[in-house]
């Protein structure tokens, strides 16, 4: 014991002491600026973007950015109970961070990142009230809402999808965006897999509202479906009403495909899926609105 030297007699402790209360004395040296807090408890989903916490991705969809908190490490805090320490989720933007991590497992196009709907301008009456039945549905309600908006490109039936997505996701819901052709062609693709399953088995799995966009295809698609794009087609109105009709799913449909055309062409006057579309969407909103994208130059090669 006699021969241990006392923790201030340490050669290289004194020196690191002496080198530190140099710096702390330089007149010179540059002072770290003090953590910036902020308070993420009350955020607003319509300003993710002006908070840049949205980036366009490179596989063509969203992504999220950890919002900088300054009370947390990674999104958790660490606390004692006793004499062991637990990590909780940070009380000023866990809650934020679970809704961005919502919203990126939607999987909204980059184009999704500037809407809002302080910016968005309804179409109708009828397409505003139907919006805010759907903002205001909870899982505790008899009968989630369905929504099927139509009507010619560009006049914002897909805005008002992505603004659906920030929103329900910021309430807690699993959302689910999906492009109706897009979604077959995944599904073609698992066809090769040999797992033994395919991308419809699982689409639904855990979804509370459904965005399907472009429904019938982009544009309207075409007139002549193959058969097995319409036999498909009403299989999945089928899985999604069974889900709908057992109150566990929302579902908004856009579309450029008429009704009155929709049943003849793509549906083929099935009854079975006719009555579930009704049932589901009983009164389908025609979108009037002008097309809201940057016209075309009438003197370029596209006229």
């Amino acid at each position: 014991m006699n021969d241990l030297k006392k923790l201030g007699e340490e050669v290289k402790l004194k020196s690191m002491i002496i080198a530190f209360n140099e710096l702390l004395n330089d007149p010179n040296r540059i002072k770290p600026e003090p953590p910036t807090f902020k308070d993420w408890t009350n955020y607003d989903p319509d300003y993710y973007h002006l908070n840049g916490l949205l980036k366009t991705g490179r596989n063509r969809t969203l992504t999220a950015i950890d919002p900088a908190c300054g009370y947390c490490v990674e999104g958790y805090e660490y606390i004692r109970d006793g004499i062991h320490p637990n990590a909780i989720s940070c009380r000023n933007c866990g809650k934020l961070r679970k809704s961005l991590n919502r919203l990126i497992r939607a999987k909204l196009p980059n184009d999704a990142i500037n809407a809002c709907i302080s910016d968005y301008e309804f179409d109708s009456k009828d397409q505003e009230n139907a919006f805010y039945h759907l903002m205001n549905w909870s899982r505790d309600s008899m009968i989630p809402p369905g929504l099927l908006m139509y009507g010619k490109p560009g006049n914002g039936k897909s805005t008002l999808l992505y603004i659906i997505a920030k929103h329900k996701t910021a309430d807690g819901y699993n959302v689910k965006y999906a492009h109706h052709y897009h979604t077959f062609e995944q599904q073609k693709s698992s066809w090769n897999k040999k797992n033994g399953s395919n991308h419809l088995d699982n689409f639904l799995y855990g979804v509370d509202v459904l965005l399907l966009d472009e429904f019938g295809g982009l544009g309207g698609g075409t007139k002549n479906y193959s058969d097995w794009f319409k036999n498909t087609t009403i299989e999945f109105i089928g899985s999604i009403y069974e889900r709908w009709k057992a109150g566990r799913m929302a579902v908004v449909i856009t579309t450029n495909v008429y009704p009155s055309l929709m049943k003849n062409t793509l549906f083929d006057n099935n009854y079975a899926v006719l009555s579930r579309m009704q049932d589901m969407f009983k009164h389908p909103i025609e979108i009037k609105g002008p097309d809201r994208r940057p016209a075309l130059n009438l003197h370029s090669a596209w006229k």
